[in-house]
């Protein structure tokens, strides 16, 4: 009974946290999902590039905390502050942490609550090695619990229900969106992929593919309450004219069967990693899996009176990027997961400069280097950690001390957050949409 009534009080809570996930300038997001969020995985690059992408005139700091192995005792009492402290406390705007428990100690519900609500009492509270201590900071900041995912099993539990239990009752706790991961996951298709093709994971050590973090970080945002409507466009042939919605579209002309014009996107989706033919780094095969994800974003490109038993092609940059009966783009054409053309090309560009903010290759997404500098010739994620752990573990600095001593070097990474929001900015597309013209079959006697 009493688990009953916790469930309904956890679906009140749900339906009224569906206001919108509130983004504004300089925020500061950390992400930690232990293994899941290093190297061959990097689960939070896919979460970030949705905030680049859709707040391209934001600029904000995305930083990854996570350590592989590593339980919540062992986070609350060696690894908290050291990882997190350096960047929630430059915050000038929000300061939010999304956090998911994993398996790594094989907690049950009630230990998870237990580490967890000492986890979250931070900033104002922080485990200094040897004792709970106050280290002068009182921002606020909020903590996110982003729920469970599938345990690489048959049923797909393994203790992951009951961990993801523990995070939505962390949810009615702390007043935060309820994300209720792990069913959303498995009734929708995990299940059926667990014991069929597999394409959403699991590799060695149980990591889900990068189709299973496509899927992971869609559920989690649709929780949020973030903006999932991107941007319509509907392209009227007969009044060569166009309605939109966060974007614009000029220069429109018509000739024969053509219709051509410039357009720009105010915003464009998230991105993720997308390498054809790899199934464990092809994005994409969340879709496979998971059909219905396909329209939890929408980014719209339709047709007004295009003829609806014509084939045309949709050319973007002179790159064609979809064909279709005019039926079909009458009825809209939803590219969120169109993986062809520029534009889906500057999404992927945001992707990589993550990948550069993380010190990951591109392509295998290994990390390309223990310690030092990154891409762009400053520290990066992985350079910055060896600072970290030098200052933290070895000069024993702990608050302001070890703040201080960091700062410069957190700076650096402001330069891979220049070059994530430039990939992100808005430009000028040329659309032409045409009819595709049968070839006459030869005249025959």
């Amino acid at each position: 009974m009493k688990r009953l009534l916790s469930i309904l009080f956890l679906l009140c809570l749900a339906l009224g946290s569906r206001a919108s996930f509130v983004v504004s300038n300089d925020d500061v997001m950390t992400f930690s999902a232990s293994s899941y969020d290093l190297d061959l995985r990097a689960e939070g690059v896919t979460f970030a590039s949705y905030f680049a992408l859709r707040y391209p005139g934001l600029t904000n700091h995305f930083r990854p905390i996570s350590r592989a192995g590593e339980g919540d005792q062992g986070w609350y009492q060696s690894e908290e502050e050291k990882w997190g402290l350096p960047y929630w406390a430059l915050g000038t705007s929000q300061v939010r942490h999304f956090t998911s428990p994993d398996d790594n100690g094989g907690y049950t519900s009630n230990n998870v609550i237990q580490y967890r609500t000492n986890i979250f009492a931070a900033p104002g509270l922080f485990y200094n090695g040897t004792a709970t201590t106050n280290e002068g900071y009182s921002f606020p900041m909020t903590f996110f619990s982003m729920g469970v995912p599938p345990h690489d099993s048959s049923d797909g539990d393994g203790g992951q229900v009951d961990r993801n239990y523990a995070s939505t009752n962390l949810n009615g706790i702390y007043g935060t969106p309820i994300v209720n991961l792990w069913p959303e996951l498995w009734t929708n298709g995990w299940n059926t992929d667990a014991v069929g093709s597999r394409v959403l994971g699991f590799s060695t050590g149980s990591h889900p593919y990068q189709g299973g973090f496509v899927a992971m970080s869609l559920a989690k945002l649709r929780a949020l309450g973030v903006d999932t409507n991107i941007a319509t466009i509907a392209f009227d042939f007969s009044a060569v004219s166009a309605v939109t919605n966060h974007c614009t579209a000029t220069g429109l002309t018509k000739s024969g069967a053509s219709l051509s014009g410039t357009v720009r996107f105010d915003c464009l989706p998230m991105g993720w990693v997308e390498q054809p033919g790899t199934v464990t780094n092809q994005g994409s095969m969340c879709f496979q899996a998971i059909p219905s994800f396909a329209n939890y974003m929408t980014f719209i490109i339709q047709g007004t009176n295009f003829d609806p038993a014509a084939i045309y092609s949709i050319s973007v940059n002179g790159v064609l990027s979809d064909t279709c009966t005019g039926a079909q783009l009458n009825s809209g054409r939803n590219w969120f997961t169109n993986t062809t053309g520029p534009i889906w090309a500057q999404r992927a560009a945001v992707v990589n400069a993550y990948l550069d903010l993380y010190g990951f290759d591109h392509t295998t997404l290994i990390q390309t280097h223990p310690a030092g500098n990154g891409v762009l010739g400053v520290l990066d994620v992985v350079g910055l950690k060896s600072v970290e752990s030098q200052e933290y573990d070895t000069n024993g600095k702990r608050g302001s001390t070890y703040v201080s001593a960091v700062a410069s070097s957190v700076a650096q990474l402001n330069a891979y957050d220049a070059a994530i929001y430039s990939a992100a900015q808005p430009v000028n597309y040329t659309f032409n949409i045409s009819q595709c013209i049968p070839r006459l079959a030869p005249f025959r006697r």
